[in-house]
């Protein structure tokens, strides 16, 4: 079970490597994931970097929120580099709540793309920009909008829920997404 307030501890909690953990067997079952290396500590590039199959290695940045719209971010309030500014990830994985019912999605978005949102979003209006959390500047996206033919849909995973409110995840129900081979079909068009 991954709980949302576990995991604001920081990177080094249990909570934490226990949702990365989640991510990398979730990777690993539906997209033939081989992890290579996974960065103990405060390590702000990516969470783990392995190989999908047969193709070069790349590295993965990981969120999990309670959140339908994920939060962006692209700076600290100081104006230091934070998020995506500083990340070497080639995909970012999110574990997020599906928008209907008690079905959350997992998907994977390359960087490239949601960097380009964020920066165009903030360059179109500036009032998108707000302040996150723990000091961070950003933008919000919702993944049926914005960014509906960047992701690659791996699986679903029931959400837990508290009045209504999601408040994590369970990997104990998990139901498929789609095949490694149409995910090579959606890296290869992007």
């Amino acid at each position: 079970m991954i709980i949302i307030k576990d995991l604001q501890k920081g990177p080094w909690d249990p909570s934490n490597q226990h949702a990365e953990q989640v991510g990398i067997d979730l990777l690993a079952e539906f997209l033939k994931f081989n992890l290579t290396s996974r960065p103990q500590g405060n390590h702000p590039e990516f969470d783990y970097s392995g190989a999908f199959g047969e193709l070069p290695s790349v590295t993965i940045e990981q969120k999990v929120t309670s959140y339908f719209s994920p939060y962006l971010e692209t700076r600290g309030l100081g104006g230091t580099s934070k998020g995506l500014s500083i990340t070497e990830a080639d995909y970012h994985l999110y574990i997020m709540p599906g928008g209907q019912g008690n079905i959350g999605k997992v998907r994977l978005y390359h960087t490239k793309h949601l960097m380009k949102h964020a920066l165009r979003t903030a360059d179109l209006e500036e009032s998108n920009s707000q302040k996150g959390t723990q000091g961070a500047i950003g933008v919000r996206f919702n993944p049926m909008q914005d960014m509906h033919d960047k992701d690659f849909w791996v699986c679903d995973i029931a959400t837990v829920q508290d009045h209504g409110r999601v408040i994590g995840f369970d990997e104990e129900r998990v139901t498929k997404g789609f095949s490694y081979g149409q995910f090579l079909v959606w890296r290869t068009a992007r």
